[in-house]
């Protein structure tokens, strides 16, 4: 490891003295615990750790031209290395397939691929102990290919298939015979057939890794590609770039099944995408997710060893695709959107992680509810309300673009909770209802993304029953109501208070008069909300918001000119809030302590000056200060901070930043009152500089000091919607016009 560090620190720019400092030191801790190592190592998978720390000193040395001289030495140190533990070992039948060989002949292997690679040239001068490291491939090869072994047609030798050994037993004569009768495009048709053995071979059993026919195309392979490489007289007659990355491969494989820390790992990954980008291999990209994969499984250290063979034969001899956990389909495993360098002071705080509770967002990034109107309207279908094949492909084409959360749109708890008879829900029984198991159907896909997944539980209150937006701007109305025969609730349609006049607009056949809930109405409605957080919690769902803003039922029990009830829920400050205490209560008690909870504000009516506020007041960014310093105590971890939506009177004052201003002033109170719950921003949110500065220093780390030397950050976390309708890839595109380094989804590496 400390070789790794050091090549990790060797690739800050030179004139980093600190760096180059660090780098002096852990090069000199891992060359001077090397000798010690290699006679403390016991196993394959130890020494195997230790010639590949050798290998990382080379690319160390070979990486800075003051240093191109340590490449001899630590070539000859290797081989001297190697000679002290294996001094007694003569390569014979027996043993030639044993794990003593493999480590050695890998290091040759890869020492010859990268002296021959474009990114790592060496000068004739250092070509000498290039040509030495051979020698151990040449006596494998002639020790397997002996004239006095027989090889009979029909039995295989050492397991070997006889056309496979005719095939290396060529390319041993061929080497040996240089440069004497070398044809090059004999060689290439050799290089394909051993390209087709690879093939065939791809499904033989972990355990024969270390054995027979793999352990012989390995040796032609090397020795082949020398072939071609002395024939061609030139690097790029030979295909380096491609065993470059496949050899390389291993070093970081080992070392990543021994990184612990997740500083280590980071490290490890920084490297790994370095090199991806000097060689455009996608095996690079696929030992990223293979490590990636491994770090959440929850292997012991003890694995180690079978899952290195184990991913060593699928990933090298035949590359497999990584399929998601999450699925019981085949889906490849994806994790697009996380800074490759989040520690780094230079990463912005948007692609910071954010932990909230158990869960962490691997950006500031969110994808706002935003409903789709899409779903079963005939309430005699038991698949009313259900997600369906549209939401799969809309949400987890949006979980693909690197998004840390992405919102599952307003579901409603309650039938007549829906703003459309088009709309979600979630509040059928059990966990084999359509509403669930489509749920989770589009959860686990999502999850296959490397998003994280929250839902939005809602009830429309007074503003449901009404047809998809679309429909209504078809009939030329901003709004038209949904009757029966659509699938709609006109008699059950239901606020805080009723009557005609509170009816959302006056406008003909917009809304439905409403009826108030009865007090009991009121405590189902909360335990509906509960009843839906469990379900979601069942199927997967890592993030739950209640839907408080935009004039649905809990804005409009918030707001006086919408809440004239005169029992508990209604009147004063405490009664009108506490529907909100109510909910967030009955979800906490179901959901696990882990989970964050979210709750979605319109922070002002801007009913201010207009008369309807005059008769009763509203609800204005007052009451929304005072309303969120008890949030914390609440269980809510995080207000996402909206506006406007509960009267038709209500005067916007529009202009970019109108909804991220009252999120800073939202923030300033919670801070002022010493309270932890995080703020999200939302709202014509489109620009990349304009996403940086909401939420720049928000991480709690530093805080105080973006206090002292800047502007406070006006939020914790970004919302964003129609923008990622317009443009899907905004986490990319923003992340690449700031200069930050990204893991992108595997499919669209060669486009992103």
């Amino acid at each position: 490891m400390h070789a790794l560090l050091a090549c990790a620190a060797a690739e800050i720019p030179v004139n980093d003295p600190e760096y180059r400092r660090m780098a002096e030191v852990h090069y000199i801790k891992a060359v001077s615990g090397l000798r010690q190592s290699l006679v403390q190592a016991h196993g394959p998978s130890q020494r195997t750790v230790v010639l590949w720390t050798v290998l990382i000193l080379c690319i160390y040395e070979r990486s800075k031209p003051h240093h191109s001289q340590g490449v001899d030495v630590h070539l000859n140190g290797a081989a001297q290395l190697i000679q002290m533990y294996f001094q007694q070992k003569t390569p014979d039948a027996s043993t030639i397939a044993t794990d003593i060989w493999m480590p050695r002949l890998f290091l040759e292997s890869f020492m010859f691929h990268v002296a021959t690679s474009i990114p790592f040239q060496l000068t004739s001068t250092a070509s000498a102990p290039i040509d030495s490291a051979f020698s151990l491939a040449e006596t494998i090869l002639e020790v397997l290919c002996r004239p006095h072994i027989s090889v009979d047609a029909n039995s295989p030798v050492l397991g070997v298939p006889p056309k496979l050994f005719q095939y290396v037993y060529t390319i041993s004569r061929m080497y040996q015979q240089y440069p004497d009768g070398v044809d090059i495009r004999h060689c290439r048709g050799l290089e394909q057939d051993l390209r087709r053995w690879d093939t065939l071979m791809a499904g033989t059993a972990a355990p024969e890794l270390l054995a027979g026919p793999k352990l012989y195309v390995l040796c032609a392979r090397i020795l082949l590609n020398r072939l071609i490489y002395l024939a061609g007289n030139q690097p790029d007659h030979l295909p380096a770039q491609d065993y470059f990355a496949e050899y390389y491969s291993w070093p970081f494989l080992v070392l990543g099944t021994c990184a612990e820390k997740q500083s280590d790992r980071q490290i490890l990954l920084a490297q790994i995408q370095g090199f991806w980008q000097a060689t455009n291999n996608g095996t690079m990209r696929r030992l990223e997710n293979m490590l990636t994969t491994y770090w959440t499984s929850g292997k012991s250290t003890a694995q180690n060893n079978l899952w290195l063979i184990n991913m060593g034969s699928n990933a090298f001899q035949s590359p497999a695709v990584t399929k998601s956990a999450t699925t019981p389909y085949f889906t490849p495993a994806n994790n697009g959107g996380a800074a490759l360098h989040p520690d780094d002071p230079k990463t912005p705080t948007l692609f910071r992680p954010l932990q909230i509770r158990n869960v962490t967002l691997k950006n500031r990034i969110m994808v706002s509810p935003m409903c789709m109107y899409s779903c079963e309207s005939d309430p005699s279908s038991p698949h009313v309300g259900a997600l369906t094949n549209y939401h799969l492909a809309h949400l987890g084409h949006l979980a693909l673009k690197g998004a840390g959360l992405v919102f599952i749109e307003a579901t409603a708890v309650q039938p007549n909770g829906r703003i459309s008879p088009n709309d979600s829900g979630l509040w059928q029984e059990g966990t084999s209802s359509e509403q669930f198991l489509g749920l989770k159907r589009v959860v686990e896909f999502m999850h296959a993304q490397g998003a994280k997944v929250g839902i939005q539980l809602a009830h429309a209150g007074r503003k449901a029953s009404v047809v998809a937006p679309w429909l209504a701007a078809q009939a030329g109305k901003p709004s038209l109501k949904a009757d029966e025969s659509v699938g709609g609730w006109p008699a059950n349609v239901a606020g805080p208070s009723g009557g005609e006049e509170h009816i959302w607009s006056p406008l003909p056949d917009a809304y439905w008069a409403p009826r108030a809930l009865s007090t009991a109405e009121v405590r189902e409605v909360v335990a509906a909300f509960a009843k839906s957080a469990r379900l979601a919690v069942q199927a997967g769902v890592d993030v739950i918001e209640i839907h408080g803003a935009h004039g649905y039922l809990i804005n409009q029990f918030l707001s006086p000119v919408t809440n004239k009830r005169t029992d508990e829920y209604g009147g004063s400050f405490e009664n009108r809030t506490r529907i909100v205490r109510e909910v967030a209560a009955a979800i906490r008690e179901v959901i696990p302590e882990g989970m964050p909870l979210f709750l979605r504000i319109s922070a002002t009516e801007w009913l201010e000056g207009q008369p309807v506020a005059a008769e009763s007041g509203s609800w204005d960014i007052q009451s929304s200060l005072e309303l969120v310093k008890k949030l914390s105590e609440w269980g809510i971890d995080l207000v996402d901070v909206s506006s406007a939506g509960n009267h038709q009177d209500q005067k916007i004052n529009v202009h970019t930043a109108y909804q991220t201003d009252l999120a800073g002033q939202i923030r300033q109170a919670i801070r002022a009152a010493g309270a932890s719950t995080l703020v999200g921003a939302v709202g014509l949110i489109t620009e990349a500089e304009q996403a940086i500065g909401l939420v720049q220093g928000a991480d709690e780390a530093t805080a105080a000091e973006a206090m002292l030397s800047g502007p406070e950050p006006k939020a914790d976390a970004i919302l964003i919607a129609r923008q990622f309708l317009r443009e899907p890839e905004w986490v990319f595109s923003t992340a690449r016009k700031l200069g930050v380094p990204l893991t992108v989804p595997v499919q669209f590496g060669r486009a992103i």
